[in-house]
């Protein structure tokens, strides 16, 4: 994981929020507040490999402190690949968010657009988790240039 940043700073096209203790983050009630907590979390843009990154977000709103990360990561992902790391996220925060949520950043280098293989990763956790009745955010993307959520749009014909 990269370091704290030391304030806000011009990263791209959007300033960086200050990385602080995650007992002190902002809590994340919605979408832009958990694209806030993963901008914060990743600082400078810029990635040397492929990442899924987990963040467990606690009933509380806040995420924990220990973020995992993912590393050798295959190029495209299915609801089948997907189902065993749901099926881990789900001993931690249980079925219909009794214990939290789940959230994931897919990372990669590079400043080509979202495509295909990142947009199968996006459906293949989001069908795994509505299987398996886990409460997940929208997934988060991240190139060295840009981090955005995938919007419905952005799977339509995934299927």
């Amino acid at each position: 994981m990269r370091g704290p940043s030391s304030g806000a700073r011009l990263g791209g096209m959007t300033d960086i929020p200050t990385l602080r203790p995650a007992h002190e983050m902002p809590p994340i009630r919605n979408q832009e507040e958990l694209r806030l907590h993963w901008r914060a979390l990743m600082g400078p843009l810029g990635f040397c490999q492929s990442r899924l990154w987990i963040g467990l977000i606690q009933p509380d709103d806040r995420m924990r402190a220990e973020v995992i990360q993912i590393e050798e990561i295959p190029r495209s992902a299915n609801t089948k690949t997907c189902q065993p790391l749901l099926e881990m996220c789900e001993r931690i925060v249980g079925r219909r968010g009794a214990g939290g949520s789940v959230a994931f950043l897919l990372t990669r280098p590079g400043s080509n657009p979202m495509n295909i293989a990142d947009r199968s990763w996006a459906h293949g956790l989001t069908m795994a988790a509505r299987q398996l009745g886990i409460s997940m955010w929208p997934v988060h993307f991240a190139n060295d240039v840009e981090l955005r959520v995938f919007a419905p749009d952005d799977l339509v014909g995934m299927d």
